[in-house]
Parts: C-alpha cells; sequence; structure tokens
C-alpha cells in the first residue's frame, strides 16, 4: 500500500514527471502511462475527480485519506485527457491516448506479409525444381518466409 500524501514531509511535485526522464526506463514509463489507450474508457466522472485532486493539490489541498498512487494516478489521467496549456478537456480523438499510427502499421502489414509469401512461392518453386532436396529443408520454407517478414517488418515500424 502506498504512503499518505499527508504523512509526508518531502511532498510530491507533480509539475513533473513521477520517473527519471534522464534514463531510458523512465522515459518510457512516463509515456506508457500518458498514452495509456485505457485511459479512453474513463468516465467523465473519474476524468473530473482527477482534475479536481490535481488542481486541489497545487493549491496545497488534499484530501488526509489520499495516497501518493493515488495522486500520481489522478496526474496521469488529468494529463491524458486534458490540455498541457489551456487545462480543457480534449476532444477523445485529440488525446495522446487515441494516436496510434494506424498508416504505419498498415503499410508495415502489408509488407511484410507480402514478402512472407514471396518468400514461400519462391522457395516451393525453386524446391519443386531441383531434385534429390532433403526433407529437413523444405520443413524449413516456414521459418524462411518468416524471418523475411520480420527483416522487412522491424525496419518499417522502425523508420
Amino acid at each position: 500500500m502506498s504512503e499518505l500524501v499527508a504523512s509526508l514531509e518531502v511532498k510530491p511535485d507533480i509539475s513533473k514527471p513521477r520517473w527519471d526522464q534522464s534514463a531510458f526506463a523512465g522515459r518510457a514509463k512516463h509515456f506508457f502511462t500518458t498514452t495509456n489507450p485505457l485511459n479512453l474508457l474513463l468516465s467523465n466522472e473519474v476524468l473530473e475527480n482527477s482534475r479536481k485532486i490535481v488542481h486541489d493539490y497545487r493549491k496545497g489541498i488534499y484530501d488526509k485519506n489520499l495516497t501518493v498512487d493515488q495522486l500520481w494516478r489522478a496526474k496521469q489521467i488529468y494529463d491524458s485527457a486534458y490540455h498541457p496549456d489551456t487545462g480543457e478537456k480534449m476532444f477523445i480523438l485529440g488525446r495522446m491516448s487515441a494516436q496510434v499510427s494506424k498508416e504505419r502499421l498498415l503499410a508495415s502489414y502489408v509488407c511484410a506479409t507480402g514478402g512472407a509469401m514471396a518468400t514461400a512461392l519462391g522457395a516451393n518453386f525453386y524446391l519443386a525444381r531441383v531434385k534429390n532436396v532433403p526433407k529437413l529443408v523444405a520443413a524449413l520454407v516456414p521459418f524462411l518466409a518468416v524471418a523475411a517478414a520480420n527483416a522487412i517488418n522491424i525496419p518499417m515500424m522502425r523508420s
């Protein structure tokens, strides 16, 4: 269980991210919590409650039973749904949680699948023409196709 905010001598600074941003793990945790697609499913009541907790905490007002984890969760919800400059609730499709690149995902899928199919068909075509091919070589065709798909997919997703 998390500590109570009221019992801490040094209160959490919610104007900064929870995790150390100089380390990759801290940046990754911050990104994953802010862009969590499950935040899109939260009700308006939860969003408003999180906004109230964050605004009150910034003014130095907080519930005596508020835990550190509850405070940070409210801050993460607030950051995912409200504009950082204006403080207004953003349209659901404009939130960071809704930003998933469908074009890159689709292009990568099509290219990787096409590459795997071309590799499998080409290997099978070649093996049908060659005499005395061991069965083990023919059994490795699916592996070769998957390897080709990965060789295409990884650079496309990281570009």
